[in-house]
């Protein structure tokens, strides 16, 4: 018999879990007073902590710390209506199990509570996790989308760590600021930082900026200069846009993240450095990988926690709440009263692509906050680009169902990390082969439903090559 302890709950969150827990053999002990839950939750011997923390979270952060000192191997899920990125944050890094939010999606509730008690019966122990006790300085990441909260998990349980991230997603997402958290939250916080963005430099200066030279190794080396890496000894390195490292460089970075050492340009000694690699591109590392372009044994040693970033477009309830962060800091930097947004502009805000993500935004609203006669920033502020966009989305685009619109965000979004891959010609054989199997070869019904004629498609199946790929197809 599986004993849950259910501390400080609402009357809903009780009413729910007694509700979802009658047929089932668990016993829900529930503890309402602050005072003696340390005390019964030893004597109790839990098999699953509900932990449901308020507005009051620095408590409730001590609290999930406290548990997890007394009884490390005992899964804690955090129930809360917080959704702010540090508390999300905090909560992961101290060591809960999961998070559930206020008010309850049922099915991921019960699914979470199940996972979490067979993960008891399935590992006995593990060793716990480390908890500084540190206070942390706010992070600028704004965001409570279900896939912004995974992050904030991700970073929180990754942060604590020696382990080597990579950030993935497009240009423009934020990809620095997650590696500022992750840095800002570890161990090494009081240890060197440095953001090196590998495109930005000079293919012939990059090993140079990257590892050193002493005096004399080249023409113009006047001087003995140490490099990024030796600077980031017990520290952090990010490397932005890791994609444009040339060959010849990867291998000593390579070898820094092997054997923890490397030699300066012109030298023989090896400097041995302890240093936590962040490494972060727009590109597929692994159509380079196929292109010759790119290491395989680097990118494995790089991709320890992978984090794919999304694309502004793929979160757009954030918005609002990004919109207002970046406004905020835009107003204090340029000494500038505008502090709203109106529900209008917000509005065209929101549909919009954002192919350049938050930093398309951030210079969007930069501009409008500078053209601003008064406090709020109203639509004829916003760029032209911007409203005539919206302007000939609302005209003249069919609204799909939003399950359509994701597909062919999903697609896009593939052929933007692998541009090299022709869209159309993708789609068009998948589509073609798929409607052919699922009306079994019939072609007189395929092209029905495909709303074109047998000829064209009889012409395309030719072109496409389905014909050599698979079995030939009858016309019924």
């Amino acid at each position: 018999m599986e004993k849950i302890f259910l501390v400080h709950p609402s009357s809903s969150t009780t009413r729910f879990l007694e509700k979802h827990l009658a047929e089932t053999s668990c016993v829900l002990q529930v503890h309402k007073r602050t005072e003696g839950v340390l005390e019964t939750f030893e004597k109790s011997q839990p098999d699953l902590v509900i932990l449901e923390i308020g507005q009051d979270t620095s408590y409730g952060i001590n609290l999930l710390k406290a548990f997890k000192e007394l009884m490390c191997q005992v899964p804690v899920i955090v129930v809360t209506s917080v959704k702010s990125p540090e508390f999300t944050i905090e909560v992961m890094k101290y060591g809960a199990y999961d998070i559930l939010h206020i008010p309850f999606e049922e099915k991921q509730a019960v699914f979470l509570i199940r996972d979490a008690l067979n993960t008891v019966k399935n590992i006995k122990s593990f060793k716990s996790g480390i908890n500084p006790t540190a206070n942390f300085e706010p992070e600028s990441i704004v965001g409570s989308t279900p896939a912004m909260l995974a992050i904030f998990k991700i970073i929180g349980q990754v942060a604590p760590s020696n382990a080597n991230v990579l950030i993935t997603g497009e240009s423009g997402t934020g990809k620095e600021l997650i590696a500022r958290a992750i840095y800002r939250h570890s161990m090494r916080k009081s240890g060197p930082y440095m953001a090196v963005n590998c495109a930005a430099i000079p293919e012939s200066l990059l090993e140079s900026e990257l590892f050193g030279h002493e005096k004399g190794a080249f023409t113009g080396a006047n001087q003995t200069r140490i490099g990024k890496f030796e600077y980031c000894d017990e520290g952090t390195i990010f490397l932005d846009e890791v994609g444009d490292i040339p060959l010849a460089v990867q291998a000593k970075l390579l070898r820094v993240l092997q054997d923890g050492e490397f030699t300066r340009i012109g030298s023989n000694v090896p400097i041995r450095v302890n240093v936590r690699v962040i490494a972060a591109t727009n590109r597929s590392l692994e159509n380079d990988i196929k292109a010759g372009r790119f290491r395989e044994d680097l990118y494995y040693r790089l991709n320890v926690v992978r984090i794919e970033v999304p694309s502004l477009r793929e979160r757009r309830a954030d918005i609002p709440e990004l919109a207002i962060s970046i406004l905020r800091r835009i107003a204090a930097r340029e000494n500038i009263e505008v502090y709203s947004i109106s529900q209008e502009a917000m509005n065209i805000l929101q549909n919009y692509s954002w192919p350049g993500n938050v930093r398309e935004l951030e210079n969007c609203l930069h501009r409008a906050a500078v053209l601003a006669s008064g406090d709020t920033i109203l639509p004829h502020h916003l760029p032209p680009a911007i409203l005539g966009y919206t302007k000939h989305a609302h005209s003249s685009r069919k609204k799909f169902s939003d399950e359509v619109e994701r597909a062919i965000e999903t697609l896009l979004d593939y052929n933007r990390l692998n541009p090299e891959s022709s869209l159309l010609d993708f789609l068009e054989h998948e589509l073609l082969l798929r409607v052919l199997e699922e009306e079994n070869g019939n072609q007189v019904k395929a092209a029905k439903r495909l709303g074109i004629s047998r000829a064209t498609l009889r012409k395309r199946i030719e072109q496409l090559g389905l014909n050599s790929a698979n079995p030939p197809y009858n016309i019924g």
